[in-house]
């Protein structure tokens, strides 16, 4: 989905600086030509270098699918780990969601897992079966595995989470995602988990792109009325702060 977006994205950027240099055709390009030109063309670059590596990341997933997405409080992990299942599930693709919150550290991460599903089985088995149905209908199942770092005792991650990953190995048919808040990393995760070549760390950073639009959208969504300022402050790409904000705005209004 993002690579699309990226792809439309570059696209569109390219038919502008098409339309435009068809538009100076022949004519002499003042300095504030060359100057919008020399925009379009590094929006161009980025479009197409964020193509490149997302089709890189994409790659090695698909290789090494064992995921780890990680990022501020508030920027939208879970709600992307949530809209992921509902949409994987609505396409009839087995996937499986969980929250960290409950796991316990008295036993493993696998035994959690087995505990959290109320299954009569070990991991070992549950994983064969899972592992047979991707392999059967030619797509991974997907364990999603949200807020790592709200399990009580996050020790439980820092010290068996490897374990995990190299036993994951073993089970083609089968992806993980795990996500975490970027300021308890080093509380819950190995430190030389970023040098693990079975394993894709990714950033979420919430909204990106034009914040004006974002607040508007926001703005439109709560029936407020949209700011006549430009909006400067990166507090607003946080969907949660956004959120907040919003509601803040709405109850003030009432």
């Amino acid at each position: 989905h993002i690579v699309e977006l990226a792809e439309d994205a570059k696209s569109k950027v390219h038919k502008a600086i098409d339309k435009f240099k068809r538009e100076l055709h022949g004519k002499e390009y003042s300095e504030d030509s060359q100057r919008a030109l020399s925009i379009l063309y590094s929006y161009y670059n980025y479009f197409d270098r964020l193509t490149r590596v997302i089709d890189r990341k994409g790659l090695y997933l698909s290789n090494h699918p064992f995921l780890i997405i990680y990022g501020e409080a508030g920027c939208g992990k879970s709600h992307m780990f949530a809209d992921t299942a509902k949409r994987r599930i609505e396409k009839g693709l087995p996937t499986i969601l969980l929250h960290a919150r409950n796991f316990s550290s008295d036993i493993t991460i696998e035994e959690n897992i087995v505990r959290q599903l109320k299954l009569g089985v070990n991991f070992k088995d549950l994983m064969y079966s899972l592992n047979r149905i991707g392999l059967q209908i030619n797509s991974r199942v997907l364990i999603l595995i949200d807020a790592i770092n709200e399990t009580r005792q996050r020790d439980l991650w820092r010290d068996n989470v490897l374990g995990l990953i190299f036993e994951m190995k073993k089970y083609p048919g089968i992806a993980f995602a795990l996500s975490v808040r970027d300021t308890y990393m080093d509380d819950t995760l190995p430190k030389q988990i970023s040098q693990n070549s079975d394993v894709t760390l990714i950033e979420h950073k919430g909204f990106t792109g034009n914040l004006y639009d974002i607040v508007s959208a926001f703005c439109i969504s709560y029936k407020i009325k949209t700011p006549n300022f430009p909006i400067l402050n990166p507090e607003f790409g946080n969907p949660l702060f956004l959120h907040m904000v919003c509601r803040v705005v709405k109850y003030k209004m009432n």
